[in-house]
């Protein structure tokens, strides 16, 4: 069976969480806020989003990039 890549980094001690449950409930309450203020006639398209919200979360778990 072959890995699913994103696991890879978890097993190679890749990340840095001091606090691995508010870091998620961070995490989910960014993502799924984001309904709540994005608007495609906005400053920020939909890949723009995803882009800035992917170098936050690997921020948020203090990941090597």
């Amino acid at each position: 069976m072959q890995e699913h890549p994103d696991s890879r980094p978890a097993r190679q001690a890749c990340f840095s969480i001091d606090d691995v449950s508010l870091t998620a409930m961070a995490i989910i309450q960014m993502i799924t806020g984001v309904i709540v203020w994005f608007r495609p006639e906005l400053r920020l398209s939909e890949d723009e989003v995803a882009a800035n919200y992917h170098t936050m979360t690997m921020r948020l778990v203090g990941a090597v990039m």
